[in-house]
């Protein structure tokens, strides 16, 4: 991947990185070449990455200067046509790298094409390529001087302890004087060992090889600070015991040690050596004891350190190394203890379970210590395999990516890769989709800065997991969308829908529901993430009835007062197929709610209303309910919900809502409205979230909303048989207003108030009737009210029309010889509405 270049970036031809090979393995030496065609450039700049250290530069004149405070090298051109320079780099880790030349041009930035290294984990075998590969310095000694010539101070670089203890064991004779390099052959031990007091001060001369026959070198203790341990030594054919233990040397370890054919100890601790350990360390088949720690040395363990014959102790201690634990320490039979505790070791140790528990049955807790590193497991049945009789012996094991049991483990130096994931306290991420979200990256705006330590990690953690760590990364669809070392430029497009990522540390295989929910591993090795996370909020009345399942939405009359209860959950998914995720006391798959807001909508002004003092959380009051515009904010807890549906218990919140003015469905869409504030930790922008809630009010009303004020009937004729006569519109009705919103059934009713009579005041008794068909007659007379009607509301509908067919509702029946021509006949009807009888 190449870095991301802004826009107002140019690129140009003229300036150029070149390299004959691009992909090396780590510990390698790197050869890049830099090439500026521009006759007006006097600059370039080189920023570097930290894992590609520089050494030297050649065939150039160019000045080249290291800027340790930008982490770049700057390239000064002299004054002439030629610009070129080659750089040579160590890669001190495996991962992908990419350098890119910049310099300025007319008030603008340029760059070179960038130059795209991968640089891979090393072996015994592949420590250096072809092209590369180069034998361990073997040291050619210069020609011994004449045995008879005088030892003089300068032979050994005038060194007083070194001159002092050889004029002490060979006395009377002295260096300078009448001591000869014959004499030298006499001395097979130099053993100066400090009793707290740095007497010795200086520096180890290149002439110790002339100690031919020393097979104790130890020299413990002494103030050799800015002296390092010469080659030389690899001369000393018949040395057995080296040591220079807490000396203050600095400089490297020299190889030529490691080919010493009769070295059985090896004991360099506690200084401040640096550099990485020479591969060739195998090649000291007699060894039996190795002390390297409490040093300042990095890179890999050598795989050929599983080369020992008769290695019995090894002790690396206290450094800066990472990478694997080399699977070659299997063939290490007659080791009894190995230190490798406190370092940046990673990988999981799965396959090195049965020899350190062998370790520990043989030899007891102190023949292994691989505490304060950053290992992992696999498998959880591991754990079983280290259990021993003593709780002790599982501290050998603490303060890595796994959880194990001992006296006083509070947990809190462990490496949850939880810590390790710029998420803090929950899984959500903000990103809008589309937008690319960076997994490494230090500085990337959206980056889940996969291992550097977030806020929410206590500052007794490391700030920055191992570059050798391998990560994957599975959709939820188990998909691997990640595999391999870190890189700043790797990333992933966030989705439109929602998705829940599984991240794993050095365990390439898919996640399995054995070791996924596993406490001891689950946040340690083993996290997620989750984009575009939901939460759920569903709004439901207290009283099931009153909610219109098609429409969703609360019903109310006015004057009620009815209950909502909200209930607040995670809309998540699984992490990986099959398997759920579930919270433990490290991995957190939950969300955290800062504040809720309870809103009315502007239409709501006046026609319903919150009431604050009823809000209730899981059954008791929230901390505080402050009003804000159209509604309340309810300040919570620690209020913890878990990420997924039907994980946990939700949050349930009530409240009551007043009704005051009728509202229209169309007017109480969305009527009610809740805004989550989710946090997401310290340093990461919190996630709002919003549902809303459907509500309608009737008026609650069962009435006449319209009567006419006549009814008339059409002109009669007088006969010898009944006459029926009917109502002169025959769509004459009533309208009645059901705002109810239970359906209920209602009944009209007719009574005759005043009888018809004519102007002559002669009656027409007892013909006004209520005609049905199939049904007698009923009279509507003075005496009493008669059914005429019989509706029911719907719920959804507030006015319905009260009417009859033709031939079907009131009507006048006249019988013979009671009607008599002249003025027409008039009389009062009274109408009732009311719910029918149960």
């Amino acid at each position: 991947m190449t870095p991301e270049l802004q826009a107002t970036d140019v690129q140009v031809s003229d300036l150029t990185l070149t390299t004959k090979e691009t992909s090396l393995a780590a510990d390698q030496l790197l050869q890049v070449t830099i090439q500026d065609k521009n006759p007006t450039d006097t600059k370039v700049m080189l920023p570097l990455n930290g894992n590609l250290s520089y050494l030297s530069v050649s065939k150039t004149n160019a000045v080249v200067t290291k800027d340790e405070q930008n982490e770049q090298l700057i390239i000064d051109w002299p004054d002439t046509k030629e610009k070129e320079a080659t750089l040579t780099f160590k890669i001190l880790q495996p991962g992908n790298y990419s350098l890119m030349a910049k310099t300025l041009r007319n008030q603008q930035i340029v760059h070179s094409t960038p130059l795209t290294i991968k640089a891979t984990e090393p072996t015994s075998d592949t420590l250096f390529s072809d092209k590369q590969k180069t034998q361990i310095p073997k040291l050619e000694s210069r020609s011994m001087p004449p045995t008879s010539d005088i030892v003089q101070p300068a032979d050994f670089d005038n060194q007083s302890w070194l001159i002092n203890e050889v004029n002490k064991q060979l006395s009377p004779k002295e260096i300078g004087t009448n001591l000869t390099f014959e004499d030298l052959k006499k001395i097979q031990t130099i053993k100066l060992v400090g009793d707290g007091i740095r007497h010795l001060t200086g520096a180890i001369p290149d002439g110790i090889k002339y100690l031919t026959n020393l097979t104790n070198l130890t020299v413990n203790n002494q103030d050799f600070s800015g002296s390092s341990i010469p080659e030389s030594i690899g001369e000393l054919k018949n040395l057995q015991i080296l040591s220079f233990d807490t000396d203050e040397l600095s400089g490297t370890i020299p190889a030529s040690i490691f080919n010493l054919p009769n070295i059985k100890m090896i004991d360099i601790k506690a200084n401040r050596l640096t550099g990485t350990i020479p591969s060739n360390i195998g090649n000291a088949q007699n060894l039996k004891q190795l002390y390297l720690g409490q040093n300042e040395l990095t890179g890999y363990i050598p795989d050929s350190i599983g080369s020992f014959k008769q290695i019995n102790v090894i002790n690396l201690d206290q450094n800066q190394l990472t990478g694997p634990i080399p699977k070659s320490f299997l063939k290490l039979d007659s080791l009894f203890q190995c230190n490798l505790n406190d370092n940046m070791l990673v990988g999981p140790i799965d396959d090195f379970a049965n020899l350190f528990a062998k370790l520990i049955k043989i030899y007891g807790s102190r023949s292994f210590n691989l505490s304060n590193n950053e290992l992992s497991i696999i498998d959880p049945k591991t754990f079983s395999i280290f259990k021993t009789d003593n709780p002790n012996n599982a501290e050998r094991l603490a303060k890595n990516m796994f959880h194990v049991d001992y006296p006083n483990n509070n947990g809190v130096y462990e490496l949850p890769l939880t810590r390790y994931i710029n998420l803090n306290n929950t899984v959500g991420f903000p990103m809008p989709p589309g937008s690319k979200l960076y997994l490494f990256s230090q500085t990337a705006k959206y980056s889940l800065k996969l291992g550097k330590r977030n806020l929410a990690g206590t500052s007794l953690l490391k700030d920055n997991l191992s570059k050798a760590h391998r990560y994957t990364i599975w959709d939820s669809d188990g998909k691997m969308v990640y595999d391999g070392l870190p890189d700043d430029n790797a990333s992933i497009v966030v989705p439109e829908e929602q998705v829940a990522y599984t991240v794993q540390i050095d365990n390439p295989n898919p996640p399995l529901k054995t070791t996924i929910n596993d406490t001891n591993l689950l946040g340690y090795s083993i996290a997620g993430f989750r984009l575009n996370f939901h939460t759920l909020t569903s709004f439901k009345s207290t009283t099931p009835e009153n909610v219109d399942p098609k429409t969703n939405t609360i019903k109310g009359e006015v004057g009620d007062t009815f209950s909502i209860e909200a209930d607040i959950e995670g809309k998540g998914i699984p992490f990986y197929p099959g398997i759920t995720i579930y919270h433990t006391p490290v991995f957190n798959d939950r969300f955290q709610l800062v504040t809720i807001d309870y809103l009315l909508s502007p239409e709501m002004n006046g026609k319903i209303s919150i009431d604050p003092k009823s809000f209730k959380v899981n059954g008791e009051p929230p901390v505080r309910v402050d009003p804000i515009t159209n509604g309340y904010r309810l300040e919570l807890f620690d209020p913890v919900v878990p990420a997924l549906q039907g994980q946990g218990t939700p949050l349930k919140v009530t409240f009551n809502v007043s009704t005051l003015a009728p509202v229209s469905l169309e007017e109480g869409k969305n009527a009610i409205q809740t805004f989550l504030m989710l946090f997401n930790g310290p340093g990461v922008p919190p996630v709002t979230e919003n549902s809303t809630a459907n509500v309608s009010v009737k008026r609650g009303l069962l009435q006449f909303r319209d009567v006419p004020a006549t009814l008339e009937f059409e002109k009669g004729e007088i006969s010898g048989r009944p006459v029926l006569i009917q109502r002169k519109d025959p769509n004459w009705q009533l309208s009645v207003e059901d705002s109810h919103i239970k359906p209920n059934t209602w009944q009209v009713k007719a009574r005759l108030l005043t009888p018809f009579t004519n102007q002559k005041n002669q009656g027409l008794p007892d013909s006004l009737v209520y005609r049905q068909d199939g049904q007698p007659d009923k009279l509507i007379n003075t005496t009493g009210d008669t059914v005429v009607y019989t509706g029911k509301g719907d719920g959804l509908n507030d006015y319905y029309s009260v009417s009859w067919s033709k031939n079907e509702g009131p009507v006048i029946k006249v019988l013979p010889g009671l009607a008599r021509v002249g003025s027409p006949y008039v009389g009062q009807i009274q109408w009732t509405l009311s719910n029918a009888p149960v």
